[in-house]
């Protein structure tokens, strides 16, 4: 390991995740399940017809019980990959698993004033990550997920990942990420995450020497 990496993942795991900031609005998700059953009335002296509206009604969902499928979402370790290959913005880098990076790169140029797109993947260095999730996954966390990874020429590794409980030498990531509730749980060079901050000169050291750009 070179003495560059040595620092960097002394100083990561000792004070990382900054640089990003977050709102403290979940996002909210409401659905409202519309439908009224309409009512018929034969004539007692009449016999009836088949009701073939109402067999028909039967057979077709509402449109807003149709499951959203756009939402879901699967992360696996090749999801995360060299940072230089992803969209940088305000000094982080950013993509989004689902291929909506064009959405999230427009709220994060937004400094996080709205909750970031499901699925999208934010890192800082290379050693660590947050993504997204649907509604509803984590409200403690603002549904974001925090990862651990272990990076190499091939790929990486998730050597830890979940919510409240992930964390590294200098606490749980969700800890630091909640004083930037304003902005989506998104930590910047705002003042906001500064018990975790690391050196500008150092975070960039360590994106030069990410060993997935190889």
């Amino acid at each position: 390991m070179t003495q560059v990496s040595r620092l960097a993942l002394v100083l990561s795991l000792g004070s990382i995740s900054a640089l990003t900031a977050c709102s403290d609005d979940p996002e909210s998700a409401s659905a409202a399940d519309a439908g009224a059953d309409e009512g018929s009335s034969t004539d007692a002296d009449v016999a009836p017809e088949p009701d073939v509206a109402s067999d028909t009604a039967a057979d077709i969902p509402a449109a807003d019980t149709v499951e959203d499928v756009s939402t879901e979402l699967t992360i696996t370790e090749a999801d995360f990959e060299c940072l230089t290959d992803w969209e940088p913005v305000r000094g982080f880098f950013l993509a989004n698993l689902l291929g909506n990076t064009a959405e999230s790169v427009r709220v994060a140029e937004g400094g996080f004033a709205e909750p970031a797109p499901v699925g999208t993947v934010i890192q800082l260095v290379p050693i660590e990550a947050m993504v997204k999730l649907p509604a509803g996954s984590s409200p403690s966390t603002n549904d974001w997920e925090y990862f651990l990874l272990q990076n190499n020429p091939s790929g990486s590794t998730i050597t830890e990942r979940g919510f409240e409980e992930v964390s590294n030498l200098a606490g749980t990531c969700n800890s630091c990420h909640a004083n930037a509730a304003e902005r989506d749980f998104v930590c910047e060079d705002t003042g906001l995450c500064a018990a975790a901050a690391l050196p500008r000169d150092l975070v960039d050291q360590m994106v030069e020497s990410d060993p997935r750009c190889d």
